[in-house]
């Protein structure tokens, strides 16, 4: 299971010092606190990768979407946060 989701203070961040972190390790705030309760009770696995490309943006010709959306679409993500 993947997450994704643009940084958001205070719910999403980046450590300090977390160019010498890695995975899930370096990220903090009130979404991570809760992903990681939800996972440990319903026994899963997750991982958080911050996305640059936006939302996403459907091809009038493909009729497909890129970014998030493309990658909910093709089931690459099964859950993303996005700030309202």
């Amino acid at each position: 299971m993947f997450m994704s989701k643009f940084k958001t203070e205070p719910y999403l961040m980046l450590k300090e010092g977390h160019g010498r972190l890695e995975g899930n390790d370096k990220y903090e705030g009130y979404v991570v606190d809760l992903i990681q309760m939800i996972a440990k009770e319903i026994n899963i696995t997750y991982e958080f990768r911050l996305r640059s490309d936006g939302n996403g943006k459907r091809d009038k010709k493909t009729n497909k979407w890129n970014g998030i959306i493309g990658e909910v679409q093709e089931m690459v993500k099964h859950f993303f946060f996005y700030r309202i």
